[in-house]
Order: structure tokens, then C-alpha cells, then sequence
């Protein structure tokens, strides 16, 4: 953090008091710009809950966060057990997707 504030100008936007997004600026060339934005507090739902309500065709996966480790970074093969994904139902497992 200390990096970027030595060697960018940075302007915060705030609502109800959080940071919803930073702007990261170049201090000698305005022409380089990092903009970073917290879209959960900007709208507030997961990005799966939101591409439903908006018709989205394709909608974001599931990780296997419980499988990946150092070791299988580059794994291909069949799709893993249901044990290996958080917060997944037996019919988005089987990818059935329900409307709401």
C-alpha cells in the first residue's frame, strides 16, 4: 500500500461510509489509470444471483476451492466430487439451474 501512495494519486469514492471503489492515477503521466471497484457493495448479491435476475446467458462457474492445492494447479480431467465445491447444490452439481 505504501508503494502505490508514494507513486499514485489516489481518489477514494465512498457510500455510507465504505470504499466502493479506488482510482489509482499516475502522478507524472494522467494517461495510466487502475481503476478498482467492490461491486458487492455496489450491488449487493453474488455475481450468480445477479446474472439470474438480469438474464444473463452465462452465468459464473463453481471452483473446486477444497481440491486445489500447489501441487494441481494445471489439473484437467473429469469434473470432482461435490465435496470439493463450497455452497453447491446436488442440481447445480448435476447443472440444473434453477430460475428465480
Amino acid at each position: 500500500m505504501k508503494i502505490l501512495f508514494e507513486n499514485l494519486k489516489v481518489k477514494p469514492f465512498f457510500k455510507d461510509g465504505k470504499v466502493i471503489s479506488l482510482i489509482y492515477q499516475n502522478k507524472e503521466n494522467n494517461k495510466t489509470k487502475i481503476s478498482i471497484f467492490d461491486s458487492y457493495l455496489i450491488l449487493p448479491s453474488s455475481l450468480r444471483t445477479l446474472a439470474l435476475k438480469y438474464k444473463v446467458n452465462n452465468l459464473k462457474g463453481y471452483f473446486p476451492h477444497n481440491f486445489v492445492n500447489e501441487n494441481n494447479l494445471n489439473y484437467e480431467g473429469i469434473t470432482l466430487d461435490i465435496n470439493f465445491f463450497n455452497d453447491i447444490s446436488i442440481q447445480e452439481y448435476e447443472g440444473v439451474i434453477s430460475n428465480y
